[in-house]
């Protein structure tokens, strides 16, 4: 059995990524092999913008004028109003205490930092720091994985992290896929929320990105995927956020995870929408699958990636 991190100083350093994280500290585990930290990796709290990616303008980005914890109270909130409009029951995307509603779409509409409600407004709440103490893992099998580090089990709904990166061009994120080969893990997802539309963006979270780079696919996974968008991206309606948040309780020790091919729908969103179902049955192997190591009683023994 290999040594823990109090005693591996390659693991020390693994942490010592994570240094300028916003939230509690990240620690490392391995007890399975003597792999350390990914080569190159390089911690960030914010995405940052690739070659051709243009950066919002500050001169058209949009915000409320609502006092703080007025959001959703105040008929004239411009940021509600756009909420509503963009998700298709007309439900308001979150909580008062900041979980997402149950009837919100996959796409939410949030305030942002110009917006007058200030920091602790519920509608923002996904941009404070991060809440939960986490754990970065080796499992055998499937490599680094995260789990929940806390006595305290997180409720469903409940906000967990954003994904960031390098936020590129789909043009740029297809190169970037030509140019691995098979055995290649990928950190690549598109920047949009309709399958039938192409994304204009891409994240990339390879080389740059923060604890939500090491989370695993579930065909049965504890967490769900919302893209998030707000009139802080400066007129640049392509430009979103993607986003997670619990499904179901989480408990310490529990490993996070999401659908990486995006299938699985949690019972709420069964509830309001009949077409969508949990994906059943299994994936047949073919250019771009993987062999799943999720060991979930409805697995469907392939990725695509």
């Amino acid at each position: 059995m290999y040594h823990t991190r109090v005693r591996d100083p390659e693991l020390r350093a693994f942490e010592r990524l994570f240094k300028d994280s916003k939230g509690p500290d990240i620690i490392v585990e391995n007890t399975v092999d003597s792999e350390g930290r990914p080569k190159h990796f390089k911690y960030i709290n914010d995405s940052v913008y690739g070659m051709d990616v243009p950066q919002p303008d500050p001169n058209f980005i949009l915000s409320c004028s609502c006092a703080p914890g007025q959001c959703g109270l105040n008929d004239n909130c411009t940021c509600m109003k756009d909420a509503i409009i963009i998700n298709d029951s007309g439900a308001f995307p979150f909580e008062s205490d900041g979980k997402v509603t149950e009837q919100a779409n996959k796409l939410l509409w949030e305030c942002n930092s110009k917006c007058g409600c200030g920091p602790s407004c519920t509608w923002n709440y996904s941009q404070r720091p991060r809440q939960l103490a986490l754990k970065i893992k080796r499992f055998e099998g499937k490599g680094w994985g995260l789990i929940l580090d806390q006595r305290e089990s997180v409720p469903p709904r409940t906000f967990i992290s954003r994904y960031v990166g390098e936020i590129i061009t789909n043009k740029e994120a297809e190169r970037r896929c030509q140019m691995q080969d098979n055995t290649e893990t990928t950190y690549l997802f598109d920047l949009d929320y309709n399958a039938e539309k192409k994304a204009t963006y891409s994240i990339d979270a390879c080389k740059l990105g923060n604890e939500t780079r090491f989370i695993n696919h579930s065909c049965d996974p504890n967490l769900s995927v919302y893209m998030l968008k707000s009139g802080g991206n400066g007129g640049n309606e392509n430009l979103m956020t993607l986003s997670f948040w619990s499904n179901r309780w989480i408990k310490y020790g529990d490993e996070l995870t999401f659908d990486y091919n995006g299938k699985y729908v949690p019972e709420w969103h069964r509830e309001f929408n009949s077409e969508a179902s949990q994906s059943q049955g299994t994936l047949h192997p073919g250019e771009g699958t993987t062999p799943c190591h999720c060991r979930s009683t409805n697995c469907r023994q392939w990725v695509h990636l």
